[in-house]
């Protein structure tokens, strides 16, 4: 057998996905002879905590506690595992730590072990979970992910006084995900000291995400993530969530952010915010995407600031929110549009915002909107784009489908109507005026029930459609009368054996599927 450079299968094996289907594989690489072996092992073992680690697992990790990290466990009285020493540090292939499957590991151990702890929170498993974490960043080579769904498990976190001095140890992350909650002072006080730690840690982060489940997060813990978020050189990615207070600071450490591509706020509130803090947003010349959802407090102060500064790389702007007037809706595409590739909105409910559409959108080629009953001041722009793909979701399409097929553009690749409970009458009405959509590739098709007249329809629509390759059903509910059941499936197969596809999806009634 020909032998294949470390190199050659380190990449081969870093591009098989870790995941229950393909792991098998990987572990038939260790039989292979010793070559294959010590590169398929760090493949196996770089994500391990990505997922609820096994007893089996975690005794491997005990057993490479050091002296220090085994002297944390002593009151508890652990018997610690002894086994042969392994033939590779696993430990230091570790690049992802997700602490509450760290946890759940930690109490399936104890469990497995005899110990069973009274709670999640018990002594025993803080303990444990100090000792090992304190071991990861030890040993870890290349830890690059760190994921806190929720601040309670920073008291899974040993002291920042204990890694902060490890090396690489914390200070090659690229991705933070950290919930902050800080319910109460203790938390508060361990919360703080490990973002501080952070800050003064972590300077190539190209992730970050923090969400604040507390209303009127403390102004110095806003001060600690605003200098993590100041202190990278090169972050790439922001995400901002349920920040409703006192976020000014957070604004203003993205000033001259170079390398920042993609910004997202989800329930943030603005009004905090000052005029001249917001126009650090626009000297991120380099974004490509921008979202607010669920945001509120934007004015036209707001946008007056941010029009001093154009962002010519913005690609994908998403403005869902019922509590940005129309106003507010027009003021930032008309600023941003230009250069838009993609654009998701919740409301176009005027002429004005339409005509921004038309004469400031020009290179447009995906449209998601959320309509209630506003249909005619979207098909003036319709009819005038050059749209590759149309995504509307609305619960009121009936007395709308005759004029939207004549409206679309015959530049169309993809038409999805979500939620779009078409009766077989519209729906038959809708499809007859597409037949100048010669290019459409996709079709989906939202509805409650799928019904026999729908599939008639699709069959004679194709039937002069050779470019048409995918039809999907969103359904609610998925029902098919028994006596029609035949029918359909026979259509069905007449449609699959002209080269479409036909697959059905359900979806969950939620007014906010943003």
């Amino acid at each position: 057998m020909i032998t294949l450079p470390n190199e050659c299968l380190s990449e081969i094996f870093a591009h098989i996905p870790v995941n229950i289907q393909y792991r098998k594989n990987l572990f038939s690489c260790l039989l292979v002879n010793r070559q294959w072996c010590r590169n398929a092992v760090p493949v196996l073992w770089k994500e391990i905590l990505q997922s609820n680690i096994k007893p089996s697992l975690l005794k491997i990790y005990l057993a490479s506690l050091n002296k220090e990290e085994q002297t944390l466990l002593i009151p508890f009285q652990i018997s610690l595992p002894t086994i042969q020493k392994p033939l590779f540090d696993y430990a230091s292939y570790t690049t992802l730590i997700k602490i509450s499957y760290l946890r759940n590991g930690i109490i399936e151990w104890l469990r497995y072990s005899n110990y069973n702890p009274t709670n999640e929170n018990s002594a025993i498993i803080q303990a444990i979970s100090h000792s090992l974490i304190s071991m990861f960043i030890r040993t870890s080579k290349n830890l690059k992910e760190m994921l806190i769904p929720d601040d309670n498990e920073l008291t899974m976190f040993p002291s920042a006084k204990s890694f902060v001095n490890y090396k690489p140890g914390l200070s090659q992350l690229v991705k933070l995900e950290c919930l902050l909650y800080a319910h109460d002072y203790f938390n508060i006080s361990i919360t703080l000291e490990f973002i501080k730690a952070l800050s003064t840690i972590c300077t190539n982060l190209r992730e970050i995400y923090f969400s604040f489940k507390s209303s009127n997060p403390s102004d110095e813990l806003i001060t600690s993530c605003s200098n993590i978020i100041k202190a990278q050189k090169k972050l790439r990615s922001l995400h901002i969530n349920q920040a409703l207070g006192n976020t000014g600071k957070l604004i203003m450490a993205l000033d001259q952010k170079p390398f920042l591509k993609y910004l997202k706020f989800i329930k943030v509130d603005f009004s905090t915010i000052s005029s001249f803090d917001i126009k650090a947003l626009s000297r991120c010349k380099n974004l490509e995407l921008l979202e607010f959802i669920h945001c509120k407090g934007i004015t036209l102060d707001h946008c007056a600031s941010l029009s001093n500064n154009s962002l010519d790389n913005l690609k994908e702007l998403k403005l869902l929110s019922e509590c940005f007037e129309s106003s507010i809706v027009n003021s930032l595409v008309e600023m941003w549009g230009s250069t838009l590739e993609r654009l998701y909105l919740d409301q176009i409910k005027t002429y004005e915002l339409s005509n921004t559409l038309i004469n400031r959108c020009s290179n447009l080629k995906y449209l998601h909107v959320y309509i209630k009953d506003e249909y005619e001041f979207l098909l003036p722009f319709l009819s005038q784009s050059s749209l590759q793909h149309f995504t509307m979701t609305s619960y009121h399409t009936d007395n709308f489908s005759y004029n939207l097929g004549q409206n679309l553009p015959t530049t169309l690749k993809c038409l999805e109507l979500k939620k779009c409970s078409l009766a077989s009458e519209s729906f038959d009405k809708l499809l007859k005026n597409c037949n100048h959509l010669v290019k459409l590739e996709k079709l989906a098709i939202g509805n409650d029930q799928p019904k026999l007249e729908h599939y008639i329809t699709l069959r004679e629509f194709i039937k002069s459609r050779e470019s048409l390759k995918e039809i999907i059903f969103h359904y609610k509910t998925f029902f098919i009368d028994v006596s029609m059941e035949e029918k359909i499936k026979g259509i069905i197969k007449e449609i699959t054996n002209r080269g479409v596809a036909c697959s059905y999806f359900g979806y969950e009634d939620k007014s906010d599927d943003y």
